[in-house]
């Protein structure tokens, strides 16, 4: 709930909160998913969309044996999962929420195959980054919001 809490703090800030229709998020493995009995971003993302008073759906799918990002190198990430988008968005304004963001990779694929599917605007959410680079300066945990235009 805190980590929502944050996220929808964020979108207040920038504005970006009035204009969402609704809610999803960027599905982990089903691997991950039996191993942990949940899905850390459907827990955020239902969570925020509550506080936000818009519904929150089940809107992307992971294509084929999609695994899990964690463990693999930058080029391997930036080379999967693929999603596909449930039909009908055509005119919505979509959150997909994630709990961590390493390249980008995940958000930005899920964000493809809703625009595909008809979104007229994708708005991209994380809780946590990870640092870019070596040495890179970790900042304190705040929700994260970047339009995908």
């Amino acid at each position: 709930r805190h980590l929502a809490g944050l996220l929808v703090n964020r979108l207040v800030e920038r504005g970006v909160h009035e204009q969402i229709d609704v809610v999803t998020w960027a599905p982990t493995s089903s691997s991950r998913r039996h191993a942990r009995g949940f899905d850390q971003g459907e827990v955020i993302a239902r969570t925020a969309a509550r506080q936000l008073g818009v519904p929150c759906r089940r809107l992307v799918e992971r294509c084929g044996s999609s695994r899990a990002q964690t463990g693999q190198g930058r080029s391997q990430r930036l080379h999967g999962p693929t999603f596909r988008a449930r039909p009908g968005l055509r005119g919505r304004h979509v959150l997909v929420v994630d709990d961590v963001v390493t390249t980008g990779a995940t958000l930005h694929a899920a964000a493809d195959s809703l625009r595909e599917s008809g979104a007229s605007e994708v708005t991209l959410a994380a809780v946590a980054s990870t640092p870019t680079r070596s040495g890179a300066k970790v900042v304190p945990i705040r929700a994260g919001v970047a339009s995908a235009a």
